[in-house]
C-alpha cells in the first residue's frame, strides 16, 4: 500500500469532518430521495458531458452559419455534410474523454480504499439495502475527492452495478485467466495496482456474504416447496 494513498485518504476524511452540518446532512441522502425525477439526477450526474456537447454543437452551428453566408449550391451541401460528420465525431470523442475523466477521479487510490473499507465494514451481499448504505456513505467521500458531482451513485443498485463492473468482473476475469490451461496463462496475469490485495480481500468478503445469501434463498425456496407438499 502506497504512502500517498494513505495520506490522500486521511486528508479526504479530515475535509469531510470539517464540512458544515447542513451540507453533510444533504450529501448523506441518496439521489433517489433528493430528486423527484430520475431525469433530474441524470442531468446533474452528467453535467460535464452535457456541457461539452452543448459547446460543440454551438460551434458546429456557428460554422454552418458561416458556410451558408459564403457558399451555395453543391458546395454548401458538401460543406454541411462535412460539418455534421465532424460535429458527430467530436461529440462522441469528447463524451468518451469526459466519462474517462470522471471514471479516473472516482477510481483514485483514496476512493478505492474508501470503497473497499465500506465493503469490509458492512459485508454486503445481494441485499440492496446494504448497498444503499454504502452508496450513501461513498457519495460525500467521492465528492470531497473531486469527483465533480455530489451524487455519484443514484441508489444502492447503481453502487452495486459499479462495484461489479469496476472491481468484481476484472477480479473474476483475472482469476479465470490464472486457472486457464492448467495455470499456463496464470504466469502472465494482467498488471494490477498496489491496492489490489485490499480489493481482493473486500471481494472475498462480498463473495462469502453473497454465497451465504444464496444458500438462504435456496433454503427458503426448499422450505416453501416442502410446505406446499
Amino acid at each position: 500500500m502506497s504512502l500517498d494513498s494513505v495520506m490522500e485518504t486521511k486528508e479526504s476524511e479530515q475535509q469531510m469532518i470539517s464540512t458544515t452540518p447542513h451540507v453533510e446532512l444533504e450529501l448523506e441522502k441518496l439521489p433517489r430521495d433528493v430528486f423527484r425525477y430520475k431525469l433530474q439526477y441524470w442531468l446533474t450526474r452528467h453535467w460535464l458531458v452535457l456541457s461539452a456537447l452543448a459547446s460543440e454543437l454551438c460551434v458546429a452551428l456557428y460554422c454552418f452559419n458561416l458556410a451558408q453566408q459564403h457558399t451555395s449550391g453543391d458546395d454548401l451541401i458538401g460543406l454541411s455534410i462535412m460539418i455534421s460528420m465532424g460535429a458527430v465525431i467530436i461529440c462522441l470523442l469528447s463524451a468518451l474523454v469526459a466519462n474517462a475523466i470522471i471514471h479516473t477521479r472516482v477510481t483514485s487510490p483514496s476512493n478505492k480504499l474508501a470503497f473497499m473499507r465500506e465493503i469490509v465494514s458492512i459485508k454486503p451481499g445481494f441485499e440492496i439495502s446494504d448497498w444503499d448504505t454504502i452508496a450513501a456513505k461513498l457519495n460525500p467521500i467521492f465528492y470531497a475527492n473531486s469527483s465533480l458531482v455530489p451524487y455519484f451513485f443514484y441508489d444502492g443498485a447503481s453502487c452495486y452495478s459499479f462495484f461489479r463492473t469496476t472491481y468484481l468482473r476484472p477480479f473474476l476475469a483475472r482469476k479465470e485467466l490464472a486457472n486457464s490451461w492448467g495455470g499456463f496463462f496464470g504466469r502472465v496475469q494482467p498488471p494490477v495496482d498496489d491496492l489490489q490485495p485490499f480489493i481482493d480481500q473486500a471481494i472475498g468478503i462480498y463473495e462469502e456474504r453473497a454465497n451465504k445469501d444464496w444458500q438462504e434463498m435456496l433454503g427458503g425456496s426448499s422450505s416453501g416447496a416442502h410446505d406446499m407438499v
